[in-house]
């Protein structure tokens, strides 16, 4: 029997609320997952998924979840929330500054990551 890759407290699944965590949108705006781009429908740290967000559909990178997240770190931060990133049509972000904390891990994730990276003032 194979060990699944992670549980759903772990992730985020469809219908789930994220808070937008950069400044594209108002303050505690809030996006609905309505599709994950990944065979299992849990999506985690760093995973891309399309949200519904202000009545419009737009694509977020998922930054951070409510469990802890222990694939890649095992120090790794379990958020209050789980947040997200918008991302535009080509996977670059919406906003110019994120308003909370990243993880550190976040950086290892390859070029999909990298400007959201670069744009974060604190990261956990």
């Amino acid at each position: 029997m194979v060990k699944a890759r992670c549980t759903p407290r772990e992730g985020v699944q469809l219908l789930t609320r994220l808070k937008v965590i950069d400044n594209s949108v108002p303050a505690r705006t809030v996006a609905r997952v309505t599709f994950v781009f990944r065979k299992r429908k849990i999506a985690l740290v760093g995973d891309v998924v399309k949200v519904a967000c202000q009545g419009k559909m737009q694509n977020a990178l998922i930054t951070g979840t409510r469990g802890k997240f222990r694939v890649y770190c095992a120090s790794a931060p379990a958020f209050e929330e789980n947040t997200c990133v918008l991302l535009d049509k080509q996977f670059q972000p919406v906003g110019s500054r994120i308003r909370g904390p990243l993880p550190a891990y976040l950086r290892s994730f390859g070029s999909k990551t990298v400007k959201v990276c670069a744009m974060a003032t604190a990261f956990v």
